[in-house]
């Protein structure tokens, strides 16, 4: 019996000495073509966050500015202005919640540290597994694995992927 599976964009080979990810998908190749180094991702995500903050604060100087002129340009431009904000925060909790996420194709066993399985709810989340490993330079980073949704049969490839992770000793579901 084969120690593979298929995940959202392609399938998972579990190897005796590591997990291999085989992306098939253009999707899938669009992350390593666009972001090559965590750098620009970060570097986006920071711009995201300077564009936010300052649409922000552009928006509620001029909700204080024309406070005296004219009240119902005060409200618009004070609600517009506190939504960039919370958006902002938004973007600012996703980039620290994030950062230690990978896109690691190969990850060693001797690395792994823990492996969780996170259930899909039908037709709002898929399963998948989050894999934590230790890198080179001693971080602990995640590689999330993403399984098929219910409209490619999850169900039962969750089931198939839980099996395998399971008889490779991979997983083991805690009680």
């Amino acid at each position: 019996m084969e120690n593979k599976f298929q995940t959202k964009f392609g399938t998972c080979i579990i190897h005796k000495d590591r997990i291999e990810l085989d992306e098939q998908t253009s999707l899938a190749r669009f992350p390593r073509f666009i972001n090559k180094t965590k750098t620009r991702i970060v570097l986006f995500s920071v711009v995201r966050l300077v564009v936010l903050a300052s649409l922000s604060l552009f928006l509620l100087f001029i909700s204080y500015i024309s406070f005296s002129y004219a009240p119902a340009i005060f409200i618009l431009t004070v609600i517009t202005g506190v939504f960039f904000g919370f958006m902002f925060f938004f973007v600012l909790y996703y980039l620290i919640k994030n950062y230690n996420f990978s896109i690691a194709k190969t990850i060693h066993r001797k690395d792994i540290t823990n492996i969780r399985f996170y259930k899909a709810v039908p037709y709002v989340t898929r399963a998948y597994f989050s894999v934590y490993f230790r890198t080179k330079k001693g971080t602990i980073r995640k590689r999330n694995i993403l399984l098929p949704g219910a409209m490619e049969n999850g169900p039962r490839k969750t089931e198939e992927a839980l099996d395998v992770m399971k008889r490779t000793g991979l997983y083991k579901k805690k009680k």
